[in-house]
């Protein structure tokens, strides 16, 4: 018989019950640090605004961007032509929407073209070091030497115009900034104890930079992805305006702007429009980074 004020054998222990970590919970956090600002929300509204427009515009405007009325050349706005007409009568709303189309796509293609390289190069060098990281970033600075403009130029110069080609001179311009940016949070990730953990375990390499590297150091190149987006449509358009862009009559932000800067004078509307495009784009991604940042900062957590 057991003794008075002892736990009997044959009655198991009750163990305390050990919950999981509520994902949903950090991402109710996160979603409450992104929401905080109302500047955000304004963000998330035109770049949900420009997005909408560019899908449904052209689905919605019964005119073709390329069709031209030489009749209704200039026209101010009317109801046939909320927005008037150009030198060639085309209707200005038209090829607002279309080119919100080609230019949105263009600034965020070039932001994946140059993001995804460059984050997956800063994951490897920063976390294999040696030789590699140090030929990387001497490869990395020489790009960075060169004014972005300036190199984007060159290789649109020397790949010739069209969508493509633009997509891949941005990102070439831009992908230095995210393998920067990722080598730095890898070099501190990497000597986090929990990666020292998985490594003592026998994980490949591939699994630790995958798995447990990544999530934890591509935060800031998130952030950068969005302000890239804004600078990737810039310099979209001042290609554009410089004629080295998408080839005409293929209407985009840029190129609406050169058309318009030729007759300033008798019709602002064709140079203020796309101008009013670019700058809302450009706010309203600069406005997401923001609160991106905010939402995914570990020491706000």
């Amino acid at each position: 018989m057991a003794a008075s004020g002892t736990v009997g054998t044959d009655r198991p222990a009750v163990l305390p019950q050990i919950r999981p970590v509520e994902k949903r919970r950090g991402l109710r956090q996160a979603l409450r640090r992104f929401t905080r600002r109302r500047v955000v929300l304004i963000g998330v509204v035109l770049v949900a605004f420009e997005l909408l427009f560019a899908i449904f515009g052209p689905l919605l405007i019964p005119y073709e961007p390329q069709r031209q009325d030489l009749f209704h050349t200039l026209a101010p706005p009317s109801p046939e032509h909320l927005l008037g007409t150009d030198d060639l009568g085309r209707d200005i709303l038209s090829r607002l929407a279309h080119g919100s189309r080609i230019s949105l796509t263009i600034g965020l293609s070039a932001v994946f073209a140059a993001g995804i390289p460059g984050v997956l190069l800063g994951l490897l060098v920063g976390y294999k070091g040696g030789t590699l990281d140090n030929v990387v970033m001497r490869v990395t600075d020489s790009v960075m030497a060169f004014p972005s403009i300036v190199l984007t130029l060159t290789i649109v110069a020397v790949l010739g115009q069209g969508i493509f080609n633009l997509i891949i001179a941005i990102g070439v311009a831009g992908w230095p900034n995210y393998a920067r940016l990722t080598r730095g949070q890898v070099l501190a990730v990497r000597e986090y104890d929990y990666v020292l953990a998985v490594r003592t375990v026998g994980a490949t390499q591939t699994r630790i930079m995958l798995r447990h590297v990544l999530p934890n150091a591509i935060n800031p190149a998130i952030v950068a992805m969005s302000l890239g987006v804004g600078f990737a449509i810039v310099a979209e358009s001042g290609l554009s305006f410089l004629g080295l862009g998408v080839l005409p009559p293929t209407p985009t932000w840029g190129s609406m702007i050169q058309t318009g800067f030729q007759v300033l004078e008798i019709a602002p509307g064709l140079v203020m429009a796309p101008g009013v495009m670019i700058f809302l784009a450009v706010l309203g991604f600069n406005l997401l980074g923001d609160g991106l940042r905010e939402a995914l900062d570990p020491y706000l957590k």
